[in-house]
């Protein structure tokens, strides 16, 4: 777990939905979302808690540049992991591959906003964080993530099971268009969709038009 990690969140879950600890939930890509997602919510919770008990010259718990530079060492490390899939083929290690830069951009994200909603605060436009969202096309998409977080936050009283977490799973599957990948639920599980270089830059122009 992250240094901004926090107990609130597994104590919420274990009272709540105890079942949340069985590693056996879905198939193989639910359980790695599972997974993933919890480590990046507990890291918002943190940052959030911890924040509100900061001096307001404090609260900015990642620096701008920080943030910035995660943010493009992972979305770089995002294609690379795209190149190396053209030459393995292999969605399973594509999934490997991908999932700790998403995993950093994500909880990168998370600490920060959640260190600066403390102070109803958010990343500001100017920002070099916001340039390097902007040039991604991922703006619109970080508010959406950070209501998400903040919604689960508020409704921790309420969680009934492990589809309250989950609906935060989308977060990944969202960062996985930047390379071309499309995760969809089916009956049997996921369907992956991946695009060819020629459809995939049709579609990088479009998701930053």
């Amino acid at each position: 777990m992250s240094a901004w990690s926090s107990p609130l969140i597994f104590g919420c879950w274990a009272r709540r939905v105890p079942a949340i600890i069985d590693t056996s939930i879905g198939d193989a890509w639910t359980q790695i979302a599972l997974s993933t997602v919890f480590r990046i919510a507990s890291s918002y919770f943190g940052a959030l808690t911890s924040a509100r008990h900061q001096q307001e010259s404090l609260v900015e718990v990642v620096s701008d540049a920080d943030l910035s530079s995660t943010l493009l060492q992972g979305l770089a490390g995002l294609s690379d992991a795209r190149r190396r899939f053209l030459n393995h083929n292999n969605f399973d290690e594509l999934t490997n591959d991908a999932i700790q830069s998403i995993e950093a951009i994500l909880t990168q994200i998370a600490v920060a906003c959640g260190g600066l909603e403390a102070k109803q605060l958010g990343i500001k436009v100017d920002s070099a964080a916001a340039r390097v969202l902007n040039d991604a096309g991922l703006w619109e998409w970080h508010l959406l993530f950070v209501n998400d977080l903040r919604r689960h936050f508020d409704n921790r009283h309420r969680w009934s099971s492990e589809t309250e977490l989950l609906q935060l799973k989308g977060h990944l599957e969202r960062l996985l268009w930047t390379i071309g990948v499309f995760v969809s639920q089916v009956d049997e599980g996921h369907w992956v969709d991946i695009l060819d270089e020629e459809r995939m830059l049709l579609f990088s122009s479009a998701l930053r038009a």
